[in-house]
């Protein structure tokens, strides 16, 4: 095997003697060319040159530097027919020169046996004649026969390796999901199988890959094994569907590798020097007809073999990283925290260049989604309509790094990238990295992604943890799980791929929408062109559904203004809607009562990339202009909503879209749904009059924080807003969105964290996350729009202090001097947190005369509901004068504490 870019010469010689010699070419510079040149040859010497002190060797020379390996030698040649300790097996291709031979087998004794082993199921006791120490016998020998010659009292005997604990895997009942974990990892996977059991009502059984080699391949590790025991299963019943593998698999079976991570082993392809057309694969172990198992690895055509099951893997390599994804799992199918509206976003992410080729792809993937389930939201992150940078190391494009980690914070039932691709980053220009995603922590909002990109998700190679692997393995967020790649990959098999992923995964049917082993299943089997396709893995558990809503919203009525005659919306129109929550079948749900989110969107926007990458620009549409996004009750099933149209839209007309998304009152189960069917445009002549601009209300964290208060530097903006028209939240309006500045620095829009409040359009909030901000004074300043364009604006002063340290910025009683009574504040930096408040009174002496304490669970950041009446500990009045105290705050959640001491003064 020749690794070298140059010519490699292999020079074999047996004493000294030069019997050969091969010649290699040399590797490709190129990333995909094959990794090495194997070649093979055989030599012929004559049997007078070989002795018993024979010393082969060999020799290997470049036409410069170089690197090669030597596989593997094979001797063969005839040897003097003889009994050898402890058997000895033979045959004699010269034989079949006649139709009968005579045998002579040297050094055999009277306790020889010969058995004619030419067919394993059919073997013949040979007879011989023995003379001297020599057996004599015929055979026919039309076709090549095979003899072994041992002696009948002296058996070789098994080495004994350890006691195998009973066990059935051949009576085992079929279950529906059938989890095969490395003993490390079993406690997991049982925790997992029983939450599958009763959470899906699932039957499912957890084996080891030792289990299974003890029944199916006499004990020894033998991927063919594992496959036999699904297929063993798949043929007593059809109720297995899926078979998860829990643990990381390696290329390495022999563990030769150190820390080698082959828990559960996968298939290896053949060809393992071709970047491209090598591969792992688990599909191996969902190849379950008659005809399947003997896998050709053909370039092309599937050889008959499809995935008769859904097989997924989770590539954990210690029981930290199985109790995370165990834990995400869980929480991802039945912790609440995890409904929203983010469940029925799409992100598509594609990189530029190659004549637009990946954003391309992506588009029509968007476009897909949008025209067949436009119950989804399709949302567009495509490179070349971000601005990029030029740095020492090439291009950046932070703007798509931010784009990114908005869609992470807001939530996405999907992100699927198209491009450029390592195990470690998306794209030449990093727009995702290892460091991004371990810092990553959206516990509550899980996406499943999708990445058509080259070896992001390699899973068995000991020294690299890829990206894929990284982002399912993350126990604080990441994903969900992934259909990823395992070696590098086609754009144009991709994008085949990738469309029959979409083509049934958002589909549903009488049982709802489909599973990931279903959707794995389905997409493998149905976009097989070339064996490229095998590189593609589902990480993440086959038996699980994705966080679709779970019932259905639709709209029955949409009505204008009745001045405005026809069925268009137009800018300023009143508009009411009115919906309605079903089940899978249509049928009202009657006993639903919640609250909808509804989102009205303007028409579609064509937008046109900047042609970062040599001049070539792109077209596409996007629908990303908000004209209302508001709350309505949910009473029996039924909600109405009421809105009035901006000023800002596009008044040519078009289509519109309504997304609607519901929670119960309860908390426990979601709706979703969505409609095109409304035409909005042009304006409504007849509107009324409004020239009062809305009234906004700023606070941090909580509505208990005052004008100049603490904070932390990871934080919450509040701002309260108010108009009798309604805030304009669309961006169709250059300049008059929802917009902040932070110590009036460059501005940033909060159009998206803006929602009008329950059953009115006339108050709402918005909500910004703001992170990592900087200990000291700031001020923050919004400018808010009404639908009508009526500005105004607010500022709020605050400090941030480190979020680990308890402080208090402000402590103060109110009034003071006070008479009858007084109130405390106490203003701090660890909203959300639990703290114990103790307020100790003193007299001027020093004395202590009145204790104060109080507990709070998920403190506001002011507290201020406390008070003193001006007496003692026993109700007793105290004389006027003035008085000391001490306020000791102490955080229960970091264990931290602070006192701060005032003075005060009674007038009786």
């Amino acid at each position: 095997l020749n690794q070298s870019q140059e010519r490699a010469s292999f020079n074999f010689l047996l004493n000294d003697l030069n019997i050969g010699a091969i010649d290699a070419s040399g590797v490709g510079p190129g990333t995909y060319d094959d990794k090495g040149v194997a070649v093979i040859d055989t030599f012929t010497v004559s049997q007078n040159e070989i002795n018993q002190q024979a010393v082969f060797n060999f020799e290997v020379s470049y036409d410069g530097a170089g690197s090669g390996r030597f596989n593997n030698l094979q001797v063969c040649y005839e040897s003097l027919l003889g009994q050898y300790e402890p058997a000895t097996v033979f045959r004699s291709p010269s034989s079949l020169n006649n139709a009968f031979s005579t045998f002579t087998v040297n050094n055999v004794s009277s306790g020889t046996v010969i058995w004619d082993i030419t067919d394993p199921q059919n073997l013949l006791i040979q007879e011989f004649t023995l003379v001297g120490d020599q057996a004599i016998f015929g055979a026919q020998t039309q076709v090549l026969r095979e003899f072994v010659i041992f002696s009948g009292h002296d058996f070789p005997v098994p080495i004994a390796s350890q006691p195998v604990a009973n066990q059935d895997l051949h009576g085992m009942q079929v279950p529906d999901l059938l989890i095969v974990a490395h003993p490390l990892f079993k406690a997991e996977a049982e925790r997992l199988a029983a939450f599958r059991a009763q959470n899906d009502q699932l039957e499912v059984q957890v084996v080891s890959p030792e289990e299974i080699y003890n029944e199916f391949s006499s004990g020894r590790q033998d991927v063919t094994a594992i496959r036999d025991f699904v297929r063993h299963l798949h043929q007593r019943s059809p109720e297995l569907k899926y078979l998860l593998l829990f643990g990381r698999c390696s290329f390495d079976y022999k563990n030769i590798t150190q820390d080698n991570t082959n828990y559960v082993p996968t298939y290896q392809s053949r060809n393992s020097l071709d970047p491209i057309y090598s591969h792992n694969s688990d599909d191996y172990y969902g190849f379950l007809d008659d005809d399947e198992g003997v896998w050709s690895e053909e370039l092309s055509g599937t050889g008959g073999h499809i995935l008769d099951i859904g097989v997924g893997r989770l590539p954990v390599t210690n029981v930290q990283e199985a109790q995370g994804i165990v834990d995400k799992l869980i929480h991802y199918a039945s912790n609440t925290a995890t409904l929203g509206s983010w469940r029925q976003d799409i992100y598509y992410v594609a990189d530029d260049g190659d004549f637009n080729l990946h954003q391309r792809d992506a588009d029509q993937l968007a476009t897909l989604v949008d025209t067949t389930n436009h119950d989804f939201n399709v949302k567009k992150i495509y490179m070349d309509a971000f601005p990029q940078e030029q740095t020492p190391n090439g291009e950046s494009a932070d703007a798509v790094n931010q784009a990114i980690e908005e869609a992470i914070k807001k939530g996405a039932l999907i992100i699927n990238y198209t491009g450029h691709g390592s195990e470690f980053r998306w794209a030449d220009e990093t727009i995702l990295d290892l460091n991004t995603i371990n810092s990553w922590e959206n516990f509550d909002r899980l996406p499943f992604f999708v990445t058509a990109t080259c070896e992001f998700g390699r899973h068995d190679d000991p020294k690299r943890i890829s990206g894929a692997e990284k982002l399912i393995t993350n126990p604080k967020g990441g994903a969900i799980g992934l259909v990823t790649t395992s070696r590098p990959v086609f754009a144009s098999k991709n994008f085949i791929l990738n469309r029959a992923f979409y083509e049934i995964a958002l589909n549903q049917t009488e049982t709802g929408y489909p599973t990931l082993g279903d959707i794995f299943k389905y997409t493998k089997n149905d976009s097989y062109t070339i064996v490229a396709n095998r590189n593609f893995a589902l990480l993440g558990d086959p038996s699980m559904k994705l966080s679709y809503p779970q019932q259905n919203l639709r709209i029955t009525e949409i009505t204008a203004d009745e001045s405005m005659p026809g069925d268009t919306v137009h800018a300023l129109s009143a508009v009411r809607m009115k919906g309605v929550v079903t089940n899978s079948e249509g049928e009202p749900i009657l006993n639903y009562h919640g609250t909808a989110e509804v989102t009205v969107f303007d028409k579609e926007t064509i937008t046109e990339t900047l042609g970062s990458e040599g001049g070539r620009t792109f077209t596409f549409k996007e629908r990303n202009s908000v004209i209302f996004r508001g709350q309505a009750s949910i009473k029996s099933g039924q909600f109405e909503v009421n809105f009035i149209v901006p000023k800002n839209i596009n008044y040519q007309s078009g289509r519109g879209k309504i997304s609607l998304y519901a929670l119960s009152s309860n908390g426990l189960e979601d709706a979703g749904g969505a409609t095109n069917s409304f035409i909005i445009g042009g304006s409504n002549k007849n509107a009324p009059l409004d020239n009062t601009p809305p009234q906004i209300t700023l606070y941090m964290d909580d509505t208990s924080f005052v004008d100049g208060g603490s904070t932390g530097e990871n934080t919450v903006l509040l701002a309260k807003i108010t108009d009798e028209s309604g805030i304009n939240i669309s961006n169709t309006g250059i300049g008059q969105d929802i917009s902040a500045q932070l110590n009036y620095q460059e501005e940033f829009i909060l159009n998206d964290f803006f929602k009008a409040d329950v059953d009115t359009y006339q108050s709402g909030w918005v909500r910004y996350p703001m992170d990592k901000l900087k200990e000291g004074k700031q001020t923050i300043t919004i400018k808010v729009w009404d639908v009508y364009n009526n500005s105004s604006n607010a500022s709020l002063e605050f400090y941030v202090f480190d979020g680990d340290r308890l402080t208090l910025n402000q402590v103060l009683n109110y009034p003071n001097p006070f008479r009858e009574s007084t109130t405390f504040l106490i203003d701090h930096n660890q909203p959300g947190a639990t703290l114990e408040v103790a307020i100790r009174i003193f007299d001027i002496r020093g004395k202590l005369v009145h204790q104060i304490f109080t507990k709070y669970e998920n403190s506001p950041s002011s507290i201020e509901d406390t008070a003193w009446n001006g007496t003692n500990g026993y109700g007793i009045e105290l004389k006027s004068g003035i008085y000391l105290y001490q306020v000791e705050v102490k955080s229960l959640t970091s264990g931290d504490k602070n006192v701060e001491n005032k003075k005060m003064i009674l007038i009786k």
